[in-house]
């Protein structure tokens, strides 16, 4: 009988690298149906759905499953089933809640290092597993660099185990890192590679999901056509995942946004909120309320996108998610100045520069250089408008991490220069002005 069992539970296993998700699940409930006491062997059951509702994207379950295998394998003491079950409950960070499945992490690193034998190819995917889920972890806390060493050290692991099915999940991860560390071009490549394989796997989950960092990539790289094609064609999979489809559903509201599509973006932000708080799902609910409020902004609708962006400031505080809050706080600012209230601008701008020492991003430095020039010039003083352009400058010249911010520095050191010739008529200013008006003119064009 037992035999049977971990026979039936290794082919299940076995469909679940071919991602034939639904053949192994049934497996799995056959096999829960014969099992009724507490056993390691049910408790295999209970953990290899859990790993199967991961690959799914169905990350509410996995962390319920995770959680009732945690007691069962603590009642039975054995270390390989707390590990594995607290690995599936640090999927909860899907969810919004980094710090609770930072606990996890940290404990079952202790549990890892406890193994005394670190050759056996046990250990090895145990290895995987942390790995990867504190590579995620990582890159939610916007620790970027430290999420793709993690991810790459990760893939050395999977490359000599051969599970294509874990080699696409982590070339997603590592597509998803390089379009936050403005790489998109890197971004894709991997993007790319991971359709290949889901593809080849016939894993519709996985074709949306990369479908999904296809269209990311492209949006930015500025090809907004490309990524429209790819994000529309990822919401037309039926077995979508509800994490790809509130990621794809935001995507379709800020490529809208960049084609000057407002109305359109709204709906799309407005959708994609909704379906966030139905599910459950913190950070993207709060990205969305974020989005709605900077919509909202760029309509001239002040007072409302104000209290968007202070709602979705309030919820990046609540659930500590950095990227939530400094992302806010610049919304924030630049309302601020909309509105003409220098003082209120200059609060925000005190909270953003808090983040400033302990973030390494090269967009977050550029958010907060920009932040602060917008802030300058608009106090008036003479000082202030020769650091601001100084700063406006120093950003036009650095390697561009976001169009969107490249774009905005551009403007107002044009605005700078456009006042100074106003006021000095010094034909010297031209010189300086010429060419960034004839880069506006290229940005147009394009």
């Amino acid at each position: 009988m037992l035999d049977s069992i971990l026979e039936e539970l290794t082919h299940a296993e076995h469909l679940m690298y071919q991602a034939r998700f639904e053949d192994a699940l049934k497996i799995l409930t056959n096999l829960e149906k014969k099992e009724t006491s507490i056993t390691k062997e049910q408790l295999s059951i209970l953990i290899l759905k859990g790993k199967i509702c991961c690959y799914k994207e169905q990350y509410k379950i996995a962390v319920e499953i995770g959680e009732k295998a945690y007691q069962l394998s603590q009642k039975l003491g054995i270390i390989s089933k707390i590990i594995d079950s607290l690995l599936l409950k640090a999927h909860i960070v899907f969810l919004g809640m980094l710090e609770k499945a930072l606990e996890h992490i940290s404990e079952a690193e202790g549990l890892l290092n406890s193994m005394s034998d670190k050759s056996s190819s046990e250990f090895l995917k145990f290895k995987a597993k942390f790995l990867l889920i504190k590579s995620i972890a990582c890159h939610y806390t916007a620790d970027h660099n430290k999420a793709l060493e993690l991810a790459q050290e990760w893939l050395v692991i999977r490359e000599k185990l051969n599970e294509k099915l874990d080699i696409a999940l982590i070339y997603c991860q590592i597509a998803d890192i390089y379009n936050f560390k403005s790489d998109p071009t890197t971004a894709l490549d991997y993007a790319m590679k991971s359709f290949a394989i889901q593809e080849e796997l016939q894993n519709q989950i996985g074709i949306a999901t990369s479908l999904y960092l296809i269209g990311l990539s492209y949006f930015n790289k500025g090809h907004f056509d490309q990524a429209l094609k790819s994000v529309k064609q990822s919401l037309t999979i039926r077995e979508i995942s509800t994490s790809t489809k509130l990621q794809s559903i935001h995507l379709l509201g800020a490529i809208y946004k960049e084609k000057g599509e407002l109305d359109r973006t709204l709906k799309y932000y407005i959708r994609a909120a909704r379906l966030a708080e139905q599910e459950g799902y913190v950070e993207d609910f709060l990205e969305n309320t974020m989005g709605i409020g900077a919509t909202y902004r760029m309509k001239g609708n002040l007072e409302k996108a104000t209290e968007y962006l202070q709602n979705s400031m309030e919820l990046s505080e609540k659930y500590k998610v950095p990227y939530g809050i400094r992302t806010s706080l610049f919304y924030l600012i630049l309302t601020s100045l909309d509105k003409n209230s220098l003082n209120q601008a200059q609060l925000y701008l005190k909270r953003l520069e808090e983040f400033a020492p302990q973030n390494e991003s090269r967009i977050f430095n550029q958010v907060h250089l920009i932040s602060k020039a917008l802030v300058l010039k608009k106090s008036g003083r003479l000082r202030n408008r020769t650091e601001a352009e100084l700063l406006l400058k120093q950003i036009t010249e650095d390697e561009i991490s976001s169009p969107h911010l490249y774009l905005l520095a551009l403007v107002n050191l044009c605005e700078l220069f456009l006042e100074e010739l106003d006021m000095t008529n010094n034909s010297e200013v031209l010189d300086e002005l010429n060419p960034l008006i004839a880069q506006l003119s290229n940005i147009a064009k394009d």
